[in-house]
């Protein structure tokens, strides 16, 4: 059995458990709640505050029309197909300006930095970054469960970090894409175990009430993920006071 902390063979980096992820991911949230869980909470309500509005022009928008006389429903149909296109567009817009917050607020968090509100509104600077990233990751995503569901399993466990990367280490989304792969090996079985203990998280949150799901659930996801990069990556982490 390989230590805690120590380096796999290989040359894998750390070896690290999602349990562990997740032990540090509650202390976190529960000591630092103000601090950590509600920068992210806040950004998670504007985000889905935002597509929720953009949804509901999409869906309801046409219907309005129609029942106005203005179009037919024929033209409702077209324009809602449209619409979603747009929409699908928008969608990845917001999550490029959000997700460069969610993450800037992860790293400050886990390593013990000052967090606040607004951190999570201060990824602008890497927005076309984690647009082109996104896009491509959707992409590659669709192409691994062409194939099969394993491939696409496997291979979102191995890019998953991009974001982090854009954010730690300045890269462009492609780069980052490419560099989370490489970061991945031999750890792509424990970040699928971590994203299956991230589902039942969030069951257990959905479970016990919607509000913990936001309060607790998500931060905790978040942060979790953050520690995961930090430990691959070599990182020494503070453990939380």
């Amino acid at each position: 059995m390989v230590p805690p902390g120590a380096i796999q063979p290989g040359g894998a980096g750390p070896v690290w458990t999602p349990m562990e992820a997740y032990a540090f991911a509650w202390k976190l949230v529960t000591k630092k709640f103000g601090a950590v869980a509600v920068p992210l909470v806040v950004g998670a309500l504007v985000m889905v505050t935002l597509m929720g509005v953009v949804y509901a022009a999409v869906i309801l928008g046409p219907q309005i029309l129609v029942e106005q006389g203005l179009i037919d429903g024929s033209l409702a149909l077209v324009l809602t197909y449209a619409s979603m296109s747009v929409l699908i567009l928008v969608v990845l817009v917001i999550q490029s300006y959000m997700l460069g917050g969610f993450h800037t607020v992860a790293l400050k968090a886990v390593r013990g930095q000052p967090t606040s509100v607004g951190d999570v509104f201060s990824g602008g600077k890497y927005m076309l970054t984690y647009f082109i990233g996104l896009l491509v990751q959707q992409i590659l995503t669709a192409i691994g469960y062409a194939l099969c569901i394993v491939p696409g399993v496997m291979l979102i466990c191995g890019i998953w970090a991009w974001g982090y990367l854009v954010i730690d280490q300045g890269m462009g989304g492609v780069d980052a894409l490419k560099r989370s792969w490489e970061m991945m090996k031999g750890h792509k079985m424990n970040v699928f175990i971590w994203g299956l203990l991230s589902i039942l998280v969030y069951v257990a949150g959905e479970l016990a009430c919607v509000l913990p799901v936001l309060l607790i659930s998500m931060p905790m996801i978040i942060i979790s993920s953050a520690w995961i990069y930090l430990r691959i990556k070599g990182e020494s982490i503070p453990e939380p006071t």
